[in-house]
C-alpha cells in the first residue's frame, strides 16, 4: 500500500535527481561528426602523451569541431610528436588507444546504466510487489550486472557513438595557450587546431 503510493513519487525524484545525466547523455550522443573525430584525435594524442612523459603525467582534454583542448601539457613539442605518433599507429591499423577508460562519457554511460537498473527495480516493486526477498534478489543482482557491465559497457558506447575514424588525414593547423581554464583543467591550458579530411 505504502509503497503503491510512494512509489511513483520516488521514481519522479529519482528522474528529478538524474536529469543532469540524462542530458548530459542526450548531448553527448547528438555529438557533431567533426566533435566525434577529435575526440578520437584528443584521446589518441593523450595515451601517446603518457607513453613519452610517463604514467604519472596527467592530462584532460576536451573535443571541439575545429580541434581539441588539452591541459596540463607543459612543452607543445611533446603533443606534435604525440599526434604524428597516434596518425602512424592509425596508418598501420591501430586504434585501440583511442578508447579511453577515464573519459568522461564512460561516467555518463555508468551513470545512465545504473539508473535505468535502478528504475527497473523501482518499477518491479511498485507494480507487482514482490517478496521482500525477491526485492533483495533484484537489488543484488542489479549491483552484480552494474559491477561486471558497466566498464564494458562504456567502453563499447564511446567507441561505437562518441569517437569516429572516419578521415583520411589528420593534421595539426596550430597549437595556442588558453587562458580560459575551467575545472578540472590543470594549469597551461591548449587548444590543439586540427584539420581533418
Amino acid at each position: 500500500m505504502i509503497a503503491g503510493l510512494l512509489g511513483p513519487w520516488f521514481v519522479i525524484l529519482l528522474g528529478l535527481i538524474n536529469t543532469p545525466v540524462v542530458a548530459a547523455a542526450i548531448q553527448r550522443f547528438r555529438m557533431a561528426e567533426a566533435v566525434k573525430r577529435n575526440h578520437a584525435l584528443e584521446h589518441g594524442t593523450i595515451y601517446f602523451l603518457r607513453q613519452r612523459c610517463g604514467p604519472s603525467a596527467r592530462f584532460a582534454g576536451r573535443a571541439q569541431e575545429k580541434g581539441f583542448r588539452l591541459s596540463g601539457v607543459q612543452n607543445t613539442d611533446d603533443v606534435r610528436a604525440a599526434f604524428s605518433d597516434l596518425i602512424k599507429s592509425i596508418a598501420c591499423g591501430g586504434g585501440r588507444e583511442l578508447v579511453a577508460p577515464n573519459c568522461g562519457s564512460m561516467i555518463v554511460t555508468a551513470q545512465a546504466f545504473g539508473f535505468s537498473l535502478l528504475s527497473i527495480v523501482l518499477l518491479i516493486v511498485i507494480f507487482q510487489r514482490p517478496k521482500l526477498w525477491v526485492v533483495l534478489a533484484l537489488v543484488a543482482l542489479s549491483l552484480a550486472a552494474f559491477s561486471a557491465l558497466r566498464f564494458r559497457l562504456g567502453m563499447w558506447v564511446q567507441k561505437k557513438f562518441f569517437l569516429s575514424l572516419s578521415f583520411s588525414q589528420a593534421s595539426i593547423v596550430g597549437i595556442r595557450e588558453l587562458s580560459d581554464a575551467s575545472w578540472p583543467e590543470r594549469p597551461k591550458v591548449i587548444f590543439v587546431k586540427t584539420r581533418v579530411r
